[in-house]
Formats: structure tokens, sequence, C-alpha cells
């Protein structure tokens, strides 16, 4: 190639409009994201690329003493409203401020959409944490859920036998910073044992206001654009190491929600401090109990009654709380966050949080076939 026709192609390059560089980078990941099968997706993505990302945004952004979340808004907020600005005031015709307009929608989106799978959302796409884990899981028998049910609320009498009398648990016996550094060690020990990589030090933040993700029907979001988790700061203190350990799961590279239930599950229980391990039997056991009562309400009702006086002050408590914070539009966030997490290749959808029920009882029943071996 000759030096004019080099020129001519520089040229050329700075004329395009950056804004197809996004939509073309965002189709080009895309048909990445289709054609990298599972095995291809973890040795590549979830064990290669996204641990070296990892460290990487640890080194830059690591030090970062607030939630990355607020600069996010900020920045988005500042870029939306100059970008509107100059929109405005442009003086064209409309059809041309229609065109290009809705091409910077479209570039924005794709820019969204090619930064989430890079900086994580590949993971979807990743091999099940229970083949890699080699448990079968499987749906529990209405008897097999009772049977969970009555085991678990046994563990809870024990477990919540010395953290005090009846009256509802209300404080964290620690600090949250402290709470949060706790349960990040023991997550990672979990996963080390499940021979999960673990780069990089995620952080789960509080977000303010109080209610901001309790009105979305949600405790806790990972934000892969901020590479941090996030909790709502009005979650109850018996909710809130279950919520941390499970967004900080997220942050390692599981993307799956039953997972990352059931790894919260297993950071608590496992935990040395007694207050933690009740609450991720407490976590566990909501869950089969909301199973319980929607297959037979009446043994339910019978079943409430026997539950230990602490702990149902301790439910109460949990539910009043809740009840500070209504929803905003529930139908629409479950039906937007249900097509979200399908169109991610998570067949069950919403319902995979759900998926803890058979993953502990799958990995139960494994522990117990190897001690008999």
């Amino acid at each position: 190639m000759n030096e004019e026709k080099r020129v001519d192609l520089w040229k050329s390059l700075r004329q395009l409009d950056r804004r197809f560089i996004w939509i073309g980078l965002a189709s080009a990941t895309l048909v990445l994201r289709a054609v990298s099968g599972p095995e291809a997706t973890e040795a590549w993505y979830s064990r290669g690329f996204f641990l070296f990302f990892r460290k990487a945004f640890d080194l830059v952004l690591g030090w970062n003493p607030i939630p990355i979340f607020y600069i996010l808004i900020l920045w988005l907020v500042l870029w939306g409203g100059s970008k509107t600005y100059y929109w405005w005031c442009w003086r064209a015709p409309l059809w041309k401020k229609v065109r290009s307009g809705a091409l910077t929608v479209f570039s924005f989106l794709s820019g969204v959409i090619t930064l989430f799978l890079w900086m994580w959302g590949f993971n979807y796409g990743r091999i099940p944490l229970e083949q890699q884990i080699e448990i079968v899981p499987e749906p529990l028998s209405l008897e097999q859920l009772k049977e969970e049910y009555y085991r678990m609320t046994d563990s809870l009498e024990i477990l919540r036998a010395p953290l005090g009398d009846t009256l509802a648990l209300e404080e964290l016996p620690f600090s949250a910073e402290a709470l949060t550094d706790t349960l990040r060690i023991d997550l990672e020990r979990v996963l080390a044992y499940l021979e999960y990589p673990t780069t990089g030090t995620i952080k789960a933040r509080r977000l303010l206001p109080r209610g901001v993700l309790l009105r979305l029907s949600t405790s806790g979001v990972y934000l892969p654009w901020t590479g941090e988790g996030h909790v709502d700061a009005g979650l109850h203190p018996l909710q809130l190491p279950f919520v941390l350990a499970h967004e900080m799961a997220h942050g390692y590279g599981i993307a799956d929600e039953g997972s990352c239930n059931f790894l919260a599950y297993l950071t608590c229980y496992e935990h040395p401090d007694p207050f933690i391990r009740y609450v991720g039997c407490l976590g566990y056991w909501r869950y089969l109990a909301s199973s319980f009562r929607s297959l037979d309400p009446e043994g339910y009702k019978k079943a409430y009654t026997e539950i230990p006086r602490g702990v149902i002050a301790d439910i109460q408590s949990i539910y009043l709380q809740m009840d500070r914070y209504p929803d905003i539009l529930p139908r629409f966030r479950n039906a937007f966050y249900d097509s979200y997490l399908k169109a991610q290749g998570v067949k069950e959808g919403i319902k995979s949080y759900s998926r803890i029920l058979m993953l502990v009882h799958a990995w139960e029943r494994k522990k117990q076939e190897t001690l008999k071996k």
C-alpha cells in the first residue's frame, strides 16, 4: 500500500461515525457469545479473560472508597444531559435529527451490551456449577421438601438458642464493613474448596437511600459496569449476610442466581460465627417454607405453629422491615427480570433463585454417599 492510499484510508477511518464502532463491537460480541459453548467459555473467559479483567479492575479502581454506582449515575446524567442539550439546539432538518438521535441511542445500547458481556456477562455461558462440583440436582417431591423443612427447622432451633431469648434479633453483632470482609474470606474458602478461582477482592456496597432496591422487589444486585455487588441499606440485619455473600458470589463469576444462593448458604452455614450460621440457615429455610406453603398450604399452616418462638419473632421482624418499602410495579419488574434471565440462557428465569433447594439437597446427598464409602 503506497503512502497516498494509506492517507486516504486514515481519512476514511477518521470520518467514520464512531457510533457505528459500538454497533459493530456489539454485533461481533453477540456472535461470539452465541457460538461459544460452555466448555470454551469456561476455558477462555471464566477462567481466562475474566480473571485478568478482575485483577486489572482492582488495580485501577479497587482503592475507591465510595460505590462506583454513584459515579456511574452522575456520569450518565451529565453525558445524557449534554447529548440531549446539543441535540435539541442542533439546527438541522427534523428527519436528520430523528435519525441522528436514534443512532446515538442504538449506539449507546450497543456499548452497554458490549461492556456487560466482556466485563462479566459471558459467565452466563460457562459450565453450570452442578456439573463442576459433580452433583445431580433434581426437583424435590413434597415428602422430600417436608423432610428437609423439618430438618432445617430443628437446625434453626439449635442455632438460635445461644443468640438470646425469644426477642427478635434486630442488630448486627459487628460492623457492616467487618461483616463484608469476613464473608469474603469464607466465600473464597468455599469457592477454593469447590475448585473455583477467586481472583480479585470483590466488594459489596450498601446503597442509599434505604429502599432504593427493595422497592424494585430486589434486595441486592451485581452491576458488571461497576464491578461491585450492591445491597439495599434498608435490609434487615438477619438478611444482610446471606445477600452480601450472594452478590459477592456474582462478582467471582457465578452468574446463575440459584448457584449464588447455594454458595451464600454454604458460606454462612460453614462460618465460625454463630450469628452468621443462623442467618445462613434462616435464608435457606425461608425458601423451603415458601415452597412448602405453595404446595401444601394446610400442612404448612400446621407446621408453622411448631416453629420456635425466637425464630417466629425474627421472621415477623423481617416482614415488618420489608413492609416499610412496598414494591413499585412488582409485576413489571418480575416480567422484565424473568425475560432478562431467559435471554441469558437461564431457562427457569426468575424461578432459578429457588434452585437452591435442589442444589443443597443434591450436595447433602453427595456428602452422605461420600461418608458411606
